[in-house]
């Protein structure tokens, strides 16, 4: 099985969490957040994302 590169499965994540969070972007305007807090978030549920992705995706077998 090939590997998938990971630049590859980051760009999907970012774009997968994008549309999630904008599909909710009405609850996300009665948050108040700051623009630093957004993009903590939107890292940190990105960084998780791609990190199951990964796993899930390029798994080795042993």
């Amino acid at each position: 099985m090939t590997r998938v590169p990971r630049s590859l499965i980051f760009l999907g994540v970012v774009i997968i969490l994008f549309l999630l969070v904008w599909q909710k972007l009405r609850i996300v305007l009665f948050v108040p957040l700051s623009l630093g807090q957004a993009l903590f978030l939107f890292a940190g549920g990105a960084l998780v994302l791609f990190l199951v992705v990964d796993h899930f995706i390029n798994r080795t077998k042993k």
